[in-house]
C-alpha cells in the first residue's frame, strides 16, 4: 500500500511538473528560448529520466527562474536520490533563497551519495566562508584538494577565506597557486591585481593584462586599470583607459564621470569635464552625482541657471545629498 501511494504521488508530481513546463508552453512554443524547448520536449518523450529533469532545473537557475528550478529539483529527488550531483543542485537552490540551513543540509547528504565528491566538498566551503565560518570552510575546501590537488578553486576559495582574514601573503599564494593550476582563472587575477593596487604596486598591471587577456572587454579590468593610473596622477593614462571603456560600454557612468574628475580637478579643463558629466548623466540619467558635478562645473564658468538646474535635480533624485544642498545655496545668493 505505501509503494502504491509513493508511485500515485511520484505520477501526480510527474504529471504537474511536465504539463506545467511542457504542455502549458506550447501553445506559445514560438516564445521559448530553442534551448529550452528542446528540453521540454525530451521531457515529454522520457518523463521518467531524472537527468532530464536536473538539466531543466539547471537552466532556469542559470536563468532565476527559480521556482521552477525547486519543482524540477523536487522530480529529480522523487526519481533519483542517490546522486552527489543532485544534491549540490538542490543546494544551490536553496542558496540564492537564502536559506543556508537547507543548504547545508543537503549537501551533507550529498556527501554520502554517489559520484564525485569535489563539488560537494567546495560548495561546502562557498557556504562556510559565505557564512564566515572561516575553519570550516578551510576544512571542506581541503577535502577538496584530496580528491584533486590541482583543482584551481579551491585555492582560490583559499585566497578568499585568507584576503577576508588579513592575511595579505597567503592570500596572494593561493590566488597565484590557482592560476597555475588553471591559466584562464580570470577572478584570480583579478583578486591578484586589487591586493598589489592596494599597496601600490605596479604589479597590479600585469595581472589585470591577464585578467584582460581572458576578458578583453571587461568593464572592471578597464575600471580598475583607469583608478591606479587617477590614484597615481598619471592622468593621460588614466584619460586614455576610462575612454577606452567608455568606447567598449558606453552605458557605463563611471567611465564617463572619472574622466569629468580628472579634466576639472587635476587638469582644468572645464569645457571637456562639462562634456564628460554630461555623457555620464546620458549613460544613466538618474545619476546625481554626475548632475552634481556638471552643476559645480557650470557654477565655476559663470553659468549660475545651469548650475541651478544641475544642483536641483541632484537633489530632486537624493534629497538628502548636503553637497548637492550647499551648491543650490551658493547660486542662490
Amino acid at each position: 500500500m505505501k509503494f502504491k501511494l509513493i508511485s500515485t504521488l511520484l505520477f501526480v508530481v510527474l504529471a504537474f511538473v511536465a504539463c506545467k513546463n511542457t504542455t502549458k508552453k506550447r501553445t506559445n512554443a514560438s516564445t521559448l528560448p530553442p534551448e529550452l524547448q528542446a528540453m521540454n520536449d525530451s521531457i515529454l518523450k522520457d518523463n521518467r529520466n531524472a537527468e532530464l529533469y536536473h538539466r531543466r532545473a539547471i537552466y532556469y537557475l542559470n536563468n532565476k527562474n527559480i521556482k521552477d528550478a525547486a519543482d524540477n529539483m523536487k522530480v529529480v529527488m522523487m526519481l533519483d536520490s542517490s546522486k552527489a550531483k543532485y544534491y549540490v543542485t538542490m543546494g544551490d537552490v536553496y542558496f540564492v533563497q537564502n536559506n543556508t540551513r537547507d543548504t547545508r543540509n543537503y549537501l551533507l547528504r550529498g556527501l554520502t551519495k554517489k559520484g564525485s565528491k569535489l563539488e560537494v566538498n567546495t560548495k561546502l566551503a562557498e557556504l562556510y566562508f559565505y557564512v564566515k565560518q572561516y575553519d570550516d570552510a578551510i576544512q571542506y575546501i581541503n577535502n577538496s584538494l584530496r580528491e584533486d590537488v590541482h583543482y584551481a578553486k579551491a585555492y582560490f576559495l583559499k585566497g578568499m577565506i585568507y584576503k577576508e582574514s588579513g592575511d595579505t601573503a597567503k592570500a596572494v599564494s593561493s590566488f597565484i597557486t590557482a592560476t597555475e593550476q588553471d591559466p584562464e582563472y580570470y577572478n584570480a587575477y583579478m583578486q591578484l591585481g586589487i591586493i598589489y593596487a592596494l599597496k601600490n604596486n605596479p604589479t597590479c598591471l600585469d595581472y589585470y593584462n591577464n585578467a584582460l587577456r581572458i576578458s578583453p572587454k571587461s568593464d572592471e579590468v578597464h575600471y580598475n586599470i583607469g583608478m591606479f593610473f587617477m590614484e597615481n596622477k598619471k592622468y593621460n593614462k588614466a584619460i586614455e583607459r576610462f575612454t577606452l571603456l567608455g568606447k567598449i560600454n558606453p552605458r557605463n557612468r563611471e567611465a564617463f564621470f572619472n574622466l569629468g574628475y580628472i579634466h576639472l580637478n587635476f587638469l582644468d579643463v572645464k569645457t571637456e569635464a562639462l562634456k564628460n558629466f554630461t555623457d555620464a548623466i546620458n549613460a544613466d540619467n538618474n545619476y546625481e552625482k554626475a548632475y552634481y558635478m556638471r552643476g559645480y562645473t557650470f557654477e565655476l564658468m559663470g553659468d549660475i541657471a545651469a548650475a541651478n538646474r544641475d544642483y536641483t535635480k541632484a537633489l530632486a533624485l537624493y534629497p538628502d545629498y548636503e553637497m548637492a544642498q550647499k551648491g543650490l545655496e551658493r547660486v542662490a545668493k
